[in-house]
Order: C-alpha cells, then sequence, then structure tokens
C-alpha cells in the first residue's frame, strides 16, 4: 500500500541574525568583483550530499546581479555556531549574460539531483513605468549559473493588458485583464523526493480570480519534470487577503507539502504559518482561466487543496531583539528540510528576506520535527482502456504500470515503449495520430518498457521479466513498438522512424482480463498472427524497485542510487551465449548524462565522447565487481554499490581492463557503454531487457543484434 508523510511534533532548535550591513568574509562576500551586502533571501534548499544550502536572493539585479548563494550551518547549533556563507553564485541568462536591472524577481530555488537547481521568477507588471516581466521556472547550472531548460508557463499566469487609452505604449491609462499582479506571483518552488514532480504557487490570486473584497484564491502548478510540462494546478486558499503564500516543501512524492504562509500588519507584525496541505483530493482546475468567470455553484464545487496547521511561528515568543520586530520574526519566505538531527527528527530551515532594509534583518531559523508514514486514503489504482488503444492510469498520486513478458516469437529483438498522450483519441499538442510531426512529438515522451531478446541464454528465463513505471494519476497512455532496433537508436538518428510501429488494429491486439490487467499481442510482419511480442499490463500498488528511476528514459540503462544513504547490496546473476569471453563492470558517473568526475569535486569532468572518456570510466568503476562468465553457463556475484550516485554498465570485449590501463594503447580493446556518443561506432548495445536487467551486444554497428551475448540481471538491498 501506498503512503504519505505528515508532519507531527514541530520544536524550535535556534536561530542566527544577520544585520542588514553584514558583507559575508571571502568569496561569498564578492559578486562581479564588488563587495556585496547579504540579503533579500527569499528560498532555500537544502544538499544533502555535500550537506550545505542554497539560498535565493530575489535582488532585481539592483545591489548586484541576480544570484544565489552557498551557506553551511548545524540546525541542532545553530544558536551558538551560527551561519557561514562560502559562496555567491550570479545567474546568467539565455546569452549566457548577467541579468540586467529589474529584468526578473527571483523567489524559489529547489535542488536536483543533476547538479543543477530549479529557480522561480515572479516577474513583475508596473502599468505606469511601462513594466511587463513574464514569470518563469528556469533550471541552472549550480557551478556556472547558466540556464540548462526552461518550463513552460500555463497562458493565464502571463500578464495581459489592454492598451485602454489606444496609444500603442502600455503605460499609464492601460488595463490589465488577465495574468499574475505585481509582487504577487511564483514565490514558491519544491521538487519532491523521487525528482519526478515540481510544485510552484502564485503567492496570491492572479487577476482573473481575484475580486475587491477576495485576493486569497491562489493557484499551485504541479509540473511534471520529465516532460517540462504544467499537469495540473490546484486551489490553495490563504488566510487572508493581506496573507501571501510564499514557500512549499514537499514531504512526500503523494502530493503532501508544508506550506508557508506569511502576513505583515505595521502594527502586529510578521505573522508566519506553516501548514500541512495535500493536492491528492483537490479538483484540478487547470481547464479554468479565470475563477470570476464562475457561478458562486461552480466556484463551490470546487474542492481546494487539504490544509492543516502545523505551526504558528508568533507562538514561538521570540524576543523584539531591535524594537521593530513585534512578534521577534522578519519576512521569512523560504523553507527546505535539512539533515536529519542526532535523535532522528527532521530539521527544517528557514531564511528571511530582509529587503535591503536597515530595519530588518536575516534571520536564518531551525525548526525540528517527527516525519510520520500514514496509509493513503486513497490506494486503490486502475487501468482503463479509454480509446482504441489509449489506457488511462488512475489512483494515487503517482499510480505504477506493471508490464510482464508474456512470450515472444519473432527472430528480431523488438524494444517495446510507452508515452503519454493528452486524451482518449491519442493527441499530443493537438496533433493526432498519423500526422507528420506525431512521430518527433512521441519520441520526446517516450519511456522504454524494455526488449525482448529472440535467443535465451542457458540458465537465462525470461519468464521473471517485468517492469514497473510511475505515471501520474490520469495520465493517458499510449504504446508503441520498435521493429529490431531501440528507441536510442531512433533518437540518435542512427535508423529510420519508420522502424516506430504505433499501436493501431493492425499491429496490436488488446485484450481485457478484468481484474489482472490487460494482454497486449504485437505484430510486426503480416505473419505473426499477433505473437511478435505479448506482454501483459496492470496497475498495481507498488514501490519502484531500487535504483530503476532513471531506467526507461533515454540511454537509462544504468542504476539510480541518489536517493540512497549507506551501501547497497548489489546480487549479480550472469548469462552468456558469446564466443567472445567478456567482461562486465559498472562505473561511477556524476549526473545523469554519464559525466564522470575526475578529481572529487562532485562535478563532471569529462563527458561520453570525449577524449579519455574509456579510460576514466575503466579507472573510476566499482572495484570488486567484476562480471564473467562462461559460453552458455550461469555465474553469480555479490558486490557493493555506495549509495548518493548513478552506477553504468560497460562491456570490454574479449579482454579485461588491464588491457586498458597499461601503457600500451596498441592492445586497447573495444568498449561499449548505454551512451551512445562513448561508443567508437555510435551505435547502441545495451538493452534494458527488465527492471536492473541488462542486455550486451559485443559486434560492431550492433552485429546481429542479438543483446544476449551477455545478460546481467542485478538485485538490490539495503546494506
Amino acid at each position: 500500500m501506498a503512503t504519505s508523510n505528515t508532519i507531527i511534533n514541530v520544536t524550535f532548535q535556534g536561530q542566527t541574525i544577520l544585520d542588514t550591513a553584514f558583507i559575508p568574509s571571502g568569496a561569498a562576500g564578492t559578486v562581479n568583483n564588488q563587495q556585496v551586502p547579504l540579503g533579500n533571501l527569499s528560498g532555500v534548499t537544502y544538499d544533502a550530499v555535500n550537506n550545505r544550502y542554497y539560498a535565493i536572493s530575489d535582488d532585481r539585479s539592483q545591489v548586484a546581479p541576480a544570484r544565489f548563494y552557498t551557506f553551511i550551518t548545524d540546525p541542532a547549533t545553530i544558536n551558538t555556531t551560527g551561519v557561514n556563507f562560502t559562496n555567491v553564485t550570479p545567474l546568467r541568462d539565455s546569452n549566457n549574460n548577467f541579468f540586467p536591472v529589474n529584468t526578473i524577481d527571483l523567489e524559489g530555488i529547489a535542488l536536483t539531483n543533476n547538479g543543477t537547481v530549479f529557480i522561480s521568477s515572479e516577474g513583475g507588471i508596473n502599468i505606469n513605468a511601462g513594466i511587463i516581466i513574464d514569470p518563469f521556472v528556469r533550471e541552472y547550472s549550480l557551478t556556472t549559473g547558466e540556464e540548462v531548460r526552461s518550463l513552460t508557463i500555463p497562458e493565464k499566469f502571463l500578464p495581459i493588458v489592454l492598451d485602454t487609452n489606444d496609444d500603442g505604449l502600455i503605460n499609464t491609462g492601460d488595463t490589465q485583464i488577465s495574468g499574475i499582479r505585481n509582487n504577487l506571483a511564483f514565490e514558491s518552488l519544491t521538487i519532491t523526493p523521487d525528482q519526478k514532480t515540481l510544485f510552484t504557487a502564485t503567492e496570491n490570486a492572479l487577476f482573473q480570480d481575484a475580486s475587491a473584497n477576495n485576493t486569497v484564491n491562489s493557484r499551485i502548478i504541479k509540473y511534471n519534470l520529465e516532460s517540462s510540462q504544467p499537469e495540473k494546478e490546484y486551489l490553495y486558499s490563504t488566510e487572508t487577503n493581506n496573507t501571501g503564500l510564499v514557500d512549499l516543501l514537499a514531504i512526500d512524492n503523494q502530493g503532501t507539502l508544508l506550506a508557508l504562509e506569511r502576513t505583515f500588519d505595521p502594527t502586529l507584525g510578521v505573522t508566519i504559518k506553516i501548514y500541512e496541505i495535500s493536492v491528492q483530493s483537490a479538483t484540478d482546475i487547470s481547464a479554468i482561466d479565470s475563477l470570476n468567470s464562475l457561478t458562486t455553484q461552480e466556484l463551490g464545487a470546487i474542492q481546494p487543496v487539504k490544509k492543516r496547521l502545523v505551526l504558528d511561528l508568533t507562538e514561538l515568543n521570540l524576543p523584539n531583539s531591535d524594537g521593530f520586530h513585534p512578534t521577534g520574526l522578519d519576512n521569512i519566505e523560504g523553507l527546505t528540510f535539512g539533515p536529519k538531527l542526532a535523535d532522528g527528527r527532521q530539521s527544517i530551515v528557514l531564511v528571511s528576506d530582509n529587503n535591503f532594509n536597515q530595519s530588518q534583518f536575516t534571520q536564518i531559523l531551525a525548526l525540528s520535527a517527527g516525519i510520520q508514514s500514514i496509509p493513503d486514503d486513497e490506494s486503490t489504482v486502475q487501468l482503463s482502456l479509454v480509446g482504441d488503444d489509449v489506457f488511462q492510469i488512475t489512483g494515487n498520486n503517482q499510480s505504477q504500470l506493471k508490464v510482464t513478458l508474456s512470450g515472444r516469437n519473432s527472430s528480431q529483438v523488438n524494444e517495446l515503449g510507452v508515452f503519454t498522450v493528452d486524451d482518449a483519441a491519442g493527441t499530443i499538442d493537438g496533433v493526432a495520430p498519423g500526422s507528420a510531426e506525431y512521430t518527433v512529438k512521441a519520441l520526446a515522451r517516450a519511456r522504454v518498457i524494455f526488449s525482448a531478446i529472440a535467443n535465451n541464454p542457458n540458465g537465462f528465463n525470461p519468464a521473471s521479466l517485468s517492469r514497473l513505471l510511475e505515471f501520474s494519476s490520469s495520465s493517458n497512455l499510449r504504446f508503441y513498438l520498435v521493429s529490431n532496433a531501440s528507441t536510442d537508436a531512433l533518437n540518435t538518428g542512427s535508423i529510420s522512424t519508420s522502424n516506430i510501429i504505433f499501436s493501431s488494429s493492425t499491429s496490436q491486439q488488446i485484450t481485457n482480463l478484468g481484474a489482472e490487467g490487460f494482454t497486449l499481442a504485437w505484430q510486426n510482419t503480416s505473419s505473426s498472427n499477433f505473437q511478435d511480442l505479448v506482454v501483459r499490463i496492470q496497475a498495481v500498488d507498488e514501490s519502484l524497485p531500487l535504483g530503476t528511476s532513471l531506467q526507461g528514459q533515454s540511454q537509462g540503462e544504468v542504476i539510480d542510487l541518489r536517493d540512497i544513504t549507506g551501501n547497497v547490496r548489489a546480487d549479480f546473476t550472469v548469462n552468456r551465449e558469446a564466443a567472445f569471453d567478456n567482461f562486465v563492470g559498472f562505473y561511477r558517473v556524476a549526473n545523469t548524462n554519464g559525466g564522470i568526475d575526475t578529481n572529487s569535486d562532485g562535478i563532471a569532468d569529462i563527458l561520453p565522447g570525449q577524449a579519455g572518456y574509456i579510460q576514466a570510466a575503466i579507472q573510476n568503476r566499482v572495484v570488486g565487481i567484476d562480471l564473467t562468465v562462461n559460453n552458455q553457463g550461469t555465474a553469480t556475484y555479490t558486490g557493493t554499490l555506495s549509495g548518493g550516485a548513478i552506477f553504468v554498465p560497460f562491456i570490454i570485449i574479449d579482454s579485461r581492463p588491464d588491457a586498458l590501463l597499461d601503457s600500451n594503447t596498441s592492445n586497447d580493446p573495444v568498449v561499449y557503454f548505454p551512451y551512445l556518443g562513448a561508443n567508437t561506432d555510435g551505435f547502441d548495445h545495451i538493452r534494458l531487457l527488465g527492471d536492473n536487467t541488462f542486455g550486451f551486444e559485443d559486434l560492431p554497428n550492433s552485429g546481429d543484434q542479438d543483446f544476449n551475448d551477455v545478460i546481467v540481471k542485478v538485485n538490490l538491498s539495503i546494506a
């Protein structure tokens, strides 16, 4: 049964206060060769691997170029040991320049497992000054501050102004009709622990959702990070019209979050409240452009997110140390989880935005809390056929699809895949199946399920092969087959798109098995009688196997242990059907692109395809995992993989690592990787045969394409 987390017993650990004039020592105090005071900390995120924090400044490049800071602190001793700011990283626009003054308003920050951070800008609108700045959510490099990608912002959030005075300009007298309101947009940002979903929210109501007497209707946007697209929107009601939703923090993968609300009163000071919220049963309002357009009955039918007050920080009775803070609280705008404390409780760190105001200060607070797992109220998942060949999976916030190999009768090694579509007709972004653009759009959303080999080595049992994939609830799914090739080969252009076969009445037969799901029977030849590949698909309520979170993505035949701390036991079963005496091992990479860290600073130094990559991979391999087997034999091995990293398989053809590490380059054997750019022939040599099961092809240019020369199945468990 799937579970959600809940926060219990929140207590105060301590705080550090820094004057507005404070300039950090060392690198953190200098931006673009100028000393700059610390300030405007609007969001914070924690790097558990390196035990440090990143805090975004919402300075609109007025004091210094837009930037984020790195700091370290111990939440358990923050009262006495304080906070140490160690670095500052200016951000760069798409042209690799610093952001000009008043072109952004950065507010939220969330760390990924790929050496990047997502950052939100709430944009801005000042009609009298002729300023309209769209909000954004973009991904940036941790080390360089360069932009990596940008998420799509729904049009309803973009500020639209009518040229009321008809002078061709945006100026006094013009009228806003929709979009974010100034300084009330994307304050919050968080990513779920499984790194698949991002949430952001407006601080207060959109223009078209607000009225003169009601501005409490904020919107939360849920993004799918695999597609970079928004999936759903939810109604969030703040406590008062003067209250802003300033940050979110995901506490599980099921849509449970902490919400930070801030209210300011000139007399009473700042009130900060932390709520636990759940989007699981909330109404998806993404199709509603304006809440003001709804009748009272229609608006009342919308189910907002559930809220539960966790902590009112005014009840901490913090001292009013300078006479300007009646509640002892400054303008707190960001929160994140920190490390687990010695007693097992979870630390929470909050930061404040001092607005570079001399009567304010930078406040960094530490709390601790218990986290308790509880069964979900809605744990039933279902798979339904909603179109001719389109299925919908529903149930939990994240629902699992299990695909099991039932049979095959083909001389080819075909690969099965799945992609999400927008409706029961199978359209993608308005493009219908059969259209010229459809294949490209489908491949952009594609996830590999597995390949079915034609010739099984002795001892290898294909009946045990299955894959578990996770999708957001209500996802529409359509399947495809790649004939005698792979999705990776399609994406790199090494084969024609004519090799892809989409589900249809001539290529696939569907049988409804009731509670047991469906069978999909495929044919890619006219005489196969729909027996080339047969699989069973069903919705299940199961956890993904350890290490599989990247499997199914482009060139994702890897083991992902980034979310694991400590050691992982790896039990290997190795089979072979090949004349060559090959060697299989695993090496550690620094990111999902296969980059290798050669100097132990956590950053990729050499990428697939670059000179020296093969030697770096072999030098970086996991010692003790040396997988070989006699032809038509079975061998078993046990090794240890360390958590917090990605491990990648490689195959050395008819040789051993020593031949690559000696000084004689003339005897270097061929090595193949999942990354096609690292392979000398540019072809696919490793296929996914099931969860944590890899099939290898040892001949150049994919050879006979049987992918059974070595087969490695890995069973992972926490050591």
